[in-house]
Formats: structure tokens, C-alpha cells, sequence
């Protein structure tokens, strides 16, 4: 029975593998030969996409490159913004040395928290989500870059590549032995988890809006209440990890960290 697991297990990655290698082709080469805009198309549903990733990781590991997993949509202009760029031939010859990759299709909202979350994120905050993974540690690397790429359509060729070809390949994380740090942490952390959930129960309402062949007259408004909290969030927790490490450092105790509110979404009041 051991010897059946095991050919099992291998049988799945190959899958994985053989797929994350069509999926590839296609999302780099696809510009190429005049190919109108409007047949670029690089995010495919897929009812694999953990193994697919998993077996992304297993095949970067043997390689010895970075993971680059894109969650994204056809529908997003800066998830096909971020393919375009990388087609540019400075950025694909960085990818093609230091990279491998794969893109996640979200649907319409619907897919992909799976998959953001086993690298540690809590949403879905913007499209596309860029991953650059250690596949050897399973660590996400780029935490501090990560919400540049929701914007990148509007990002030059060489911003993309100062990026990439900038990103370091491992990271350090100090274990945290201050217990009042731990818990302001353990705060935010709660206080992240609880809206996640907002934007995660957003998308139920808003992504069948997207999906319409007709959008609602209110859907714009919708959607930019939950673009709103999807920014909004992402600074504000930024800076409360910030404040959080400042005032322990300096020596502060009984810290009450000025937790932001966010209105209500419409359809929550």
C-alpha cells in the first residue's frame, strides 16, 4: 500500500507539472506575433490549481528558482497589465533566469483563497496577487512588495523589472520573545482576520455582479466600497505592525494601538 501512495503522490506532481509547463506558454508568448489585446487571455480555470501550484514549488525547488505564483482574472486590467510586462524582453529574460511560474485564475472572485492562504494571507486583497515563494521553505519573500503589483498596469517595464530582478531569495524572520509585542501582534492579526471575512462574504455579493453579462446600476458603488477596504486595510495594518515594534522597543507597556474603524458595505447596515 506504501509503494501505491507513492506512485501516486509522483503520478499527481508530474500532472502538476506537465500543466504548469502548457499554462506557461501560453501566458508569455501569447503578444507575441501581433496577438490583439482582446485574444490575450492568460488566466484558465483549472479544478487543480493547489496540486498545480504544489507541483510549481516541487519543480522549483529541483530548478533552484523562486516561485512566482499570479493570482488573477481576464476580467482585471492590472492582471493582464502585470502579463504584459512580462513580455518585455528585459523582464522575461529576469523571469526565465530566476522563475518559475504560475498563474491562478480567480474566477469571478470565487477562487483562489485556498491558495493565497498557504502562504499566510488572510484575503485576497487586490488583482493580481503576486507570490514570490521560497520553494524550499514555502516563505512568501516579497510581504513587503506585494500590494505594488494590484497597481500594475500603471507601473513601467522598468519599475516590474527593478522588482523582480531586485528580489531577494531568501528572508529572515527574528523569533518574537517580547510578550507584549506578541500580543499587540496577536491584536492585529485578529483585527485583520475579522475584516478578511468582510471582504471574502464582499465578493459573494460582488462577484456575480462581475460575472453578469448586464452589471447592476449599483454594482460600480459596491465595487468601490470593497476596493476601498481592500486598500484601506492593507496601509493601515502596515502601519499599526510599525507603531506596534516602535513603541515596545522604546520601552512602552499596557500598549492600546489606535485600531481604525471602516464603514459598513450597503448590504451589512
Amino acid at each position: 500500500m506504501r509503494k501505491l501512495a507513492d506512485i501516486s503522490l509522483v503520478l499527481s506532481i508530474a500532472l502538476a507539472c506537465q500543466s504548469i509547463a502548457a499554462t506557461a506558454s501560453t501566458s508569455f508568448s501569447a503578444l507575441e506575433d501581433g496577438a490583439e489585446a482582446e485574444n490575450f487571455s492568460p488566466f484558465h480555470p483549472s479544478e487543480n490549481a493547489m496540486a498545480e501550484v504544489k507541483g510549481l514549488l516541487q519543480k522549483a525547488a529541483d530548478e533552484h528558482k523562486l516561485a512566482m505564483i499570479i493570482v488573477g482574472a481576464n476580467w482585471c486590467h492590472d492582471s493582464i497589465g502585470f502579463m504584459r510586462h512580462l513580455d518585455a524582453p528585459a523582464v522575461r529574460a529576469v523571469v526565465k533566469k530566476k522563475y518559475l511560474t504560475k498563474t491562478v485564475d480567480v474566477g469571478f472572485l470565487e477562487h483562489g483563497k485556498d491558495i493565497v492562504g498557504l502562504f499566510g494571507l488572510k484575503a485576497i486583497y487586490g488583482t493580481p496577487t503576486v507570490m514570490i515563494v521560497d520553494p524550499a521553505t514555502k516563505q512568501l519573500l516579497n510581504a513587503d512588495t506585494i500590494h505594488h503589483w494590484r497597481d500594475a498596469a500603471a507601473m513601467s517595464d522598468d519599475e516590474v523589472l527593478e522588482l523582480l530582478s531586485g528580489q531577494a531569495s531568501t528572508t529572515t524572520s527574528k523569533e518574537i520573545q517580547s510578550p507584549e509585542l506578541k500580543r499587540l501582534l496577536g491584536e492585529i492579526d485578529a483585527f485583520e482576520a475579522k475584516h478578511a471575512a468582510r471582504i471574502y462574504q464582499a465578493f459573494t455579493v460582488i462577484g456575480p455582479m462581475l460575472a453578469a453579462e448586464e452589471r447592476p446600476a449599483d454594482f460600480g458603488h459596491y465595487w468601490g466600497q470593497v476596493r476601498d477596504l481592500r486598500y484601506g486595510i492593507t496601509e493601515d495594518l502596515k502601519k499599526l505592525r510599525q507603531e506596534a515594534h516602535a513603541r515596545v522597543e522604546a520601552g512602552e507597556t499596557g500598549i492600546e494601538l489606535p485600531f481604525p474603524d471602516y464603514p459598513a458595505f450597503d448590504w451589512e447596515e
